[in-house]
């Protein structure tokens, strides 16, 4: 039975779309490499505040 005369769906994206997609799929990979770093050494270019107390 064909359902308000759909009989098969085609996806077509516009050029911008897949240029879009190539971008952000790039800033997402940028963003996972910068998160890991982060979370490996969360003190990596960080400024010390305070003073240093010796034990």
């Amino acid at each position: 039975m064909k359902r308000f005369g759909v009989n098969n769906y085609t996806a077509i994206y516009e050029e911008r779309f897949n240029q879009n997609l190539r971008r952000y799929t790039s800033l997402r990979q940028r963003i996972k490499r910068r998160i890991e770093r982060i979370l490996s050494n969360p003190y990596t270019n960080t400024e010390a505040l305070g003073e240093l107390v010796a034990s």
